[in-house]
């Protein structure tokens, strides 16, 4: 039986952009094992987040007293590094 990384497929399914049974199915994972994990970890994540709609096609997220502007066309991945970074400030 493999040992499997889960905060690690977490990361992966959300940078791949796909739906988690799809992800699930080609990496050969459990369904019900990655949900489980994945609402999980999502339950130890929480943090409060304000966003600032803007007519320039960004929005401003103030995260723990930072402001960050993010463009509308930022790639999935990046914006999840951002967040765990600014998260451990």
């Amino acid at each position: 039986m493999k040992t499997v990384n889960w905060e690690e497929e977490i990361e992966k399914q959300q940078i791949s952009g796909k739906n988690m049974k799809d992800y699930c199915r080609e990496a050969g994972l459990s369904y019900d094992l990655f949900k489980s994990h994945k609402y999980s970890e999502q339950k130890k994540q929480w943090m409060a987040v304000q966003v600032e709609e803007r007519k320039h096609q960004a929005s401003t997220v103030r995260i723990n007293g930072f402001d960050i502007e993010i463009q509308e066309d930022i790639e999935m991945g990046t914006l999840v590094k951002l967040l765990k970074a600014v998260k451990q400030c």
